[in-house]
């Protein structure tokens, strides 16, 4: 089983408010967790590799912050919400990406905000 696999499974554990909100505003409509879902699992399908490094974390009471790098390589068509699937390029590419959540009192995931580097994503894949 892939990461990514994994990680959708997990959208699906305890950990997550089944009222959680799930949102990446710079993808135009994804709002909820069978959109979040989604999104993602046709994201991975196109970069199978992708895998995320946690550059930098921080806490603050409920709220955590994370700064991250996302690299894969595009071996299948890239969709993209707002716009046609880009075909497949072999490249690779790698972006900065930063991700926000609210955890309740019970530890879940109450909130999950994501945005990406969209514009260096989308010349890596066109250039």
């Amino acid at each position: 089983m892939k990461w990514h696999d994994k990680l959708s499974r997990q959208a699906q554990r305890p950990w997550f408010k089944t009222t959680s909100r799930f949102t990446t505003p710079l993808l135009a409509g994804v709002m909820g967790l069978d959109a979040h879902r989604k999104t993602n699992q046709q994201f991975w399908k196109s970069m199978p590799d992708f895998q995320f490094k946690v550059v930098n974390i921080a806490a603050n009471g409920d709220f955590v912050a994370t700064e991250l790098v996302g690299a894969g390589t595009s071996t299948g068509p890239t969709e993209l919400p707002g716009r046609d699937p880009i075909p497949p390029t072999g490249r690779r590419v790698e972006f900065g990406l930063a991700g926000f959540f609210r955890v309740d009192s019970d530890g879940l995931i109450a909130e999950e905000r994501y945005y990406h580097d969209r514009m260096a994503l989308l010349q890596q894949l066109n250039s």
